[in-house]
């Protein structure tokens, strides 16, 4: 075969075989986040692995759009709630609790 029809072969599959990815649109900070997983090991050596955060230590932090925060924690039962303000300067973010 022709090495010119294979090369506009290869590139005509290429291009028909590229998707184009849905865009992620950036909510911002504003809404109630709750923490995941937490990376093991990190202060002990261990085997750095992301491990599942359980229902009997879920954290949770909501911002608002008025740059106030409210965090709550659940560490095995023990219930903690703090609140606070947030603002941002640049790139940086300065939290001050409450």
């Amino acid at each position: 075969m022709n090495p010119r029809i294979c090369l506009i072969l290869f590139a005509i599959t290429s291009i028909l075989s590229c998707k184009k990815t849905p865009e992620i649109e950036n909510a911002g900070l504003t809404g109630k986040w709750k923490l995941a997983a937490v990376l093991e090991g990190y202060l002990d050596g261990g085997g750095f692995q992301w491990t599942p955060v359980s229902n009997e230590n879920s954290h949770t932090l909501t911002f608002s759009e008025e740059k106030n925060y409210v965090r709550k924690e659940n560490r095995s039962g023990n219930f903690s709630e703090g609140k606070g303000a947030y603002t941002f300067q640049d790139m940086d973010m300065e939290i001050k609790s409450g």
